[in-house]
């Protein structure tokens, strides 16, 4: 898998396990689990599954424990869809490096199998530098079924950082960690180095060191993959603490709600700041701007620096978003295509979703006769994008806006229904809408935009194509003299160009100005040639509107972080 690209998964137990090589000097790579749930934090310390507390109490993740072999060791935990607790949305899998950083880690590799050993996916962890944590995947829901996320995301403030990203907080080095009695059975003799195995599997006969930190094997059904009892020593009696003493966060005192935030100023639920003040959103763009010059895409580089001035501006330099583009695909679209204009439009939509999506990359929705979706563009895939994407769908005869608006809201939010009360979520949706024409679905179109108006979604609406309100359209000529007389092809000329804008844009000026809804959730602007806009022009435009619907969002608590 590609870095920022994602699956579905089955909805069983999997197996997610990080390999590396140990030839050398080599880090101490210690693999976890975080629960998080829709806030994007742990509920309690009880929901981070780590060496030291390897089982959660709904038994549905357990971390498994660490094999050595010639040249390789791997580290996992088990993760059991089925068994997942219904107010748990996510479940992230890290890691930190004890003794150096990731970037001397070699061979660094995530993947998830199932209980027979298949393999569901397969990620190589490549460009790390100076990262002590990592972030590398994470399972989540989406509309009722679980996917799997590459998610390839490095820490330098270490486990703490990544622990105090999630909702835990770090306590002094001063407290000293709850010690585990010692087994009453004498620790037996540590076995010599096993021979090589493939894959994560069962150890070797005599493999592994004493209780109590694998226990022994339990028999099961699969021969593939044994199950670890619980370790062989008394469960301390008070909650298990991390050295150094992770808790979780405590809960903010009572009284009325926060205000609505003010952007540019720390916003409810905003990610802490780490070592030096900066905060771990600024570090991830950080980081963001380091991988794309070390691999020297100087395009993508420049675009996310653009797109961050427009956003400095409006106080949403460390905005986080899910961010969606919506690609007319009917027939009229062609030349636009051909010319490679959309292909650019992609790279400087995807420059936005850079900024404000942790993932970093853009869901892509696609309408023509019918809606489709389209997987995500992101960082290793956005070069050819377009050329690909017409090779699996073609051009289709129909423009139906509803289609894809259909599939949007029940990605994001379950359900594509009608909806007449508010829906909160964590985090607010923004679309990117282009199209070249008229929909043929005008009043379903129109139900979406007011039932997804109590949805933290919103439409940004782009028009390509020919009309006197374009803001690239040619200054109009003045009318000329009564009395001079014009030929037939310039009386007609002149009739066209001053019916620009009277027909083919008129409806999502409508939407525009729609009445009626919970939240003003859109906004149009149109453009005769998207070439013809420079990339702050496009980004100026493209955030007209969005942060004052924005900060109502969050003040009428469709919001939640």
């Amino acid at each position: 898998m590609p870095k920022g690209s994602n699956l579905p998964v089955p909805t069983t137990a999997l197996h997610a396990v990080v390999s590396w090589r140990n030839d050398g000097r080599v880090p101490d790579v210690d693999v976890s689990a975080l629960l998080l749930a829709a806030s994007g934090k742990v509920r309690s310390d009880a929901d981070f599954v780590f060496y030291n507390q390897p089982n959660h109490a709904s038994g549905s993740v357990r971390h498994e424990g660490k094999r050595v072999q010639a040249g390789e060791t791997m580290d996992a935990v088990l993760v059991d869809l089925g068994r997942i607790e219904p107010a748990v949305e996510r479940i992230v899998v890290g890691a930190s490096a004890d003794g150096g950083t990731f970037g001397q880690v070699p061979g660094l590799r995530l993947r998830v199998l199932t209980q027979d050993g298949a393999a569901v996916a397969e990620f190589d962890i490549d460009g790390a530098s100076s990262e002590t944590a990592f972030l590398f995947g994470e399972f989540y829901r989406r509309a009722g079924e679980w996917k799997f996320r590459a998610v390839g995301q490095g820490y330098d403030s270490g486990l703490e950082g990544l622990a105090t990203d999630f909702g835990i907080s770090v306590e002094g080095d001063d407290a000293a960690p709850a010690q585990p009695q010692a087994p009453a059975q004498a620790a037996p003799q540590q076995p010599q180095q096993p021979a090589p195995q493939q894959g994560f599997g069962p150890p070797p006969a005599g493999f592994g060191p004493p209780p109590p930190v694998y226990g022994s094997p339990v028999p099961t059904a699969n021969p593939q993959y044994q199950q670890y009892s619980q370790p062989q020593y008394a469960q301390p009696t008070q909650a298990v603490q991390v050295p150094p003493s992770y808790s979780a966060a405590p809960p903010p005192p009572p009284g009325p709600a926060p205000a609505a935030p003010l952007y540019g100023a720390p916003a409810p639920g905003a990610a802490p700041a780490g070592p030096g003040g900066i905060s771990l959103k600024k570090q991830k763009l950080i980081n963001l701007e380091k991988q794309l010059a070390d691999r020297g895409d100087r395009n993508l580089l420049d675009l996310t620096k653009r797109a961050a001035v427009t956003l400095e501006k409006r106080g949403l330099g460390e905005h986080t978003a899910r961010v969606a583009l919506c690609l007319d695909i009917s027939a009229s679209m062609s030349m636009l295509y051909r010319s490679g204009k959309v292909q650019a439009l992609v790279e400087r939509v995807l420059a936005l979703g850079l900024r404000f999506d942790d993932n970093a990359e853009v869901d892509v929705f696609l309408f023509g006769r019918e809606g489709h979706e389209a997987g995500s563009v992101g960082l290793n895939s956005y070069q050819g994008w377009t050329d690909q994407m017409l090779q699996r769908w073609r051009l289709e005869g129909g423009t139906d806006y509803a289609a894809a608006m259909h599939l949007i809201r029940k990605e994001y939010f379950g359900s594509g229904g009608k909806r007449k009360k508010p829906h909160s979520d964590r985090q607010p949706v923004y679309v990117m809408f282009v199209t070249d024409g008229h929909t043929t679905s005008e009043q379903a179109t129109r139900d979406h935009v007011m039932s997804s108006s109590y949805e933290p979604l919103f439409w940004q609406f782009m028009g390509i194509g020919r009309s006197s309100k374009s803001v690239d359209a040619p200054v109009a000529a003045q009318a000329p003299p009564p009395d001079l007389k014009q030929s037939r092809f310039a009386r007609r000329m002149a009739s066209m160009t001053a019916n620009w804008g009277d027909g083919t844009f008129r409806f999502l000026e409508e939407l525009d100005d729609m009445p009626g809804r919970f939240l003003d959730n859109a906004d149009f602007f149109c453009v005769q040639d998207p070439a013809n806009l420079g990339d702050e022009q496009l980004f100026e435009l493209m955030m007209g509107a969005y942060p004052t619907w924005l900060q109502q969002a969050h003040a009428q608590g469709l919001i939640t972080q």
